[in-house]
């Protein structure tokens, strides 16, 4: 169910065992299906938000707009609640959800970020912990490279 992060502050009926993760999922592959599988079963419901079209800090990105990424997103049945994240970082939701468990990737546990720091000290704050998935990475923009796959921008100029 796509919704909206304060709907789901006001629903969620099990956040002592809600799950949060988050990401672009601007092109969707099987690394970010295993993962949020993987996401799932750290708890009773998946919330995952979808970082919203503004706040992509990838050259020539996102690819798709931000309600087609959540649609896809959504319709993976691991997945209980997919919000479009207004905010430029995880920290305002998990400040809101006080979920229990917030996932990242196994690539994260390496970058340390201020980022990272930040939803670290957030997710400690509200009495949950953070959780990385040890599954298949497969980053879209590998991918896209890969493929030769160029910048939006590029295209249309």
């Amino acid at each position: 169910m796509i919704v909206t992060l304060g709907y789901l502050a006001q629903v969620s009926t099990y956040p002592f065992q809600l799950v949060l993760a988050c990401g672009c999922f601007d092109v969707f592959t099987i690394g970010h299906v295993r993962h949020l599988q993987a996401a799932k079963r750290l708890g009773l419901q998946l919330a995952v938000l979808v970082t919203a079209d503004r706040n992509v800090n990838k050259p020539g990105r996102p690819l798709f707009p931000e309600g087609l990424r959540a649609e896809v997103v959504d319709s993976l049945r691991c997945v209980d609640y997919t919000i479009v994240n207004p905010y430029p970082t995880a920290v305002p939701a998990i400040l809101q959800l006080s979920p229990s468990v917030y996932v990242k990737g196994r690539e994260y546990r390496e970058q340390l970020s201020l980022a990272l720091e930040a939803e670290t000290e957030a997710i400690q704050s509200v009495g949950g912990r953070i959780e990385f998935t040890e599954t298949l990475e497969m980053h879209t923009t590998d991918v896209l490279g890969k493929f030769g796959v160029r910048p939006v921008q590029e295209i249309l100029s």
